[in-house]
């Protein structure tokens, strides 16, 4: 009985929701109906704690978007509400024909689903848990696989507009990618086995090349696919404007929320008080096990900062060396040019980071601010979600730029080949991307550049 209840919130939320979300701010239906209709079919809703995890799960997808759907209609009716009590309309839908209300039951949700998954919806459950599977490969073989917690079908979104699935999966497949080179520099950062030289060449050829294929999604995102594309317009007006607050301050789900991403920030070193700042002000909108993982990343020291402690050389030492004993340094540790190629693909993806936020969100702004048009939306475009703002943001890519070995770029690109033994490649084909996770024939190392005399698999097939 319980499955066929979450199956048939399910079938809601892909075939009826999205038309109230669509029609409701044209004029076309109503707050009222939709809440009726929610009403309706929480009616034989059981107590939280009888389902199975996965149902459960399931369950936080699904009426997260349920309660961001409403909350944001109901403050664009009532302004006044964004600022005193956000999530009102949340009091008018009950579950189980009890005086549950839909944002106690959440409650009871995440509470019981020990995963301790914020009293609202969140990036996790709306992007990893609620998107298709994805998976990343090289040389053929799985590295990490993030599931979805349904048995297929497509992303649930808000409005089942196209633009909707792609971002999403776009997420999704970033994080998957990103997921995959963590895991592979892991034992590096770590120190938890002893790695040779070669092997750790190995391991940061293998995680620059799924960085690389992460940059090479979001250069393609724009463009959509045969099912549409994300236009700026709706990503203004309509798909942010469901990151509302059900509780003043609260942390309402958001690409910055990719635990890898900051993570690999933390890992290159990219530990700021500024940044730090930032990470813990996320840090109600994540998982318990995303918190323990991002509060143990703050208390290691970076990867290039274990790298220089074996090398014996300070990060002075660096900027004072000249070109040959930089050179000289690398034909010893061949790691460091591994690492710098590491760091560069990082600092490559923030800048397209960086370059679709500007495109979708505040280039937009501004060209309605010349037309002083007043935005007047209930998720306001000024910052990210985040409450990063565009100056931040620049700041952010620029420090990303400036990494502890960014003075091996003094040496030429191809005499830091030969001293490395290293052929990396600088942007990958989307069909390249696509064999990353595992949507094409199968990567193959030559169409990845290499590092001489190996190929990635013995370290693939090791994790």
């Amino acid at each position: 009985m319980r499955a066929t209840l979450v199956t048939r919130i399910d079938e809601w939320t892909l075939g009826v929701l999205p038309r109230f979300n669509q029609q409701i701010p044209t004029g076309q239906a109503h707050v009222p109906d939709m809440v009726a209709a929610m009403n309706s079919m929480l009616t034989d809703m059981p107590s939280a704690d009888t389902f199975s995890l996965l149902q459960k799960k399931q369950l936080l997808v699904l009426l997260g978007i349920w309660g961001s759907s409403a909350v944001r209609h109901s403050q664009e009716r009532s302004p006044y509400l964004r600022d005193n009590d956000p999530s009102e309309i949340l009091r008018n839908i009950s579950v189980g024909g009890r005086p549950v209300t839909l944002k106690s039951y959440f409650r009871q949700l995440a509470d019981s689903s020990a995963t301790g998954h914020p009293y609202r919806d969140a990036y996790a459950s709306l992007v990893r848990w609620g998107t298709p599977a994805s998976a990343a490969f090289w040389n053929g073989e799985k590295l990490v696989e993030l599931p979805s917690v349904f048995p297929g079908g497509p992303a649930r979104t808000y409005t089942d507009d196209p633009g909707e699935h792609l971002i999403l999966e776009l997420f999704k497949r970033a994080e998957t990618l990103e997921r995959a080179a963590n895991l592979v520099v892991e034992p590096l950062w770590a120190g938890s086995e002893k790695c040779s030289s070669r092997e750790a060449q190995e391991r940061l050829f293998i995680a620059t090349n799924m960085l690389l294929g992460v940059h090479r999604l979001f250069l393609d995102f724009p463009q959509g696919d045969a099912r549409g594309k994300l236009t700026v317009d709706h990503f203004v007006d309509v798909f942010r404007q469901y990151a509302v607050h059900w509780e003043i301050g609260d942390v309402p789900p958001s690409g910055p929320q990719d635990v890898e991403f900051v993570s690999r920030d933390l890992m290159s070193g990219f530990g700021t008080d500024s940044y730090r700042r930032h990470v813990w002000r996320i840090f109600p909108g994540l998982l318990a096990e995303e918190r323990d993982r991002l509060r143990n990343a703050m208390d290691r020291p970076s990867l290039p900062e274990l790298l220089m402690t074996e090398a014996g050389v300070t990060g002075e030492q660096l900027t004072a060396a000249s070109t040959a004993e930089l050179s000289e340094m690398v034909r010893t540790f061949p790691s460091f040019a591994s690492l710098f190629y590491f760091l560069n693909a990082g600092a490559r993806l923030s800048a397209i980071h960086l370059a679709i936020a500007k495109k979708y969100l505040f280039k937009e702004i501004r060209a309605r601010q010349r037309r002083l048009a007043e935005d007047s939306a209930v998720v306001p475009n000024d910052a990210g979600i985040t409450g990063l703002e565009e100056k931040k943001l620049d700041e952010l890519h620029r420090a990303r730029h400036q990494h502890f070995l960014r003075t091996l770029s003094r040496i030429s690109h191809a005499d830091l080949q030969e001293l490395s033994r290293v052929r990396p490649v600088r942007q990958l084909t989307s069909q390249q991307a696509r064999d990353l996770l595992g949507l094409g024939q199968g990567p193959d190392e030559h169409r990845f550049g290499a590092v001489v005399g190996e190929s990635g698999r013995s370290v693939a097939r090791h994790l």
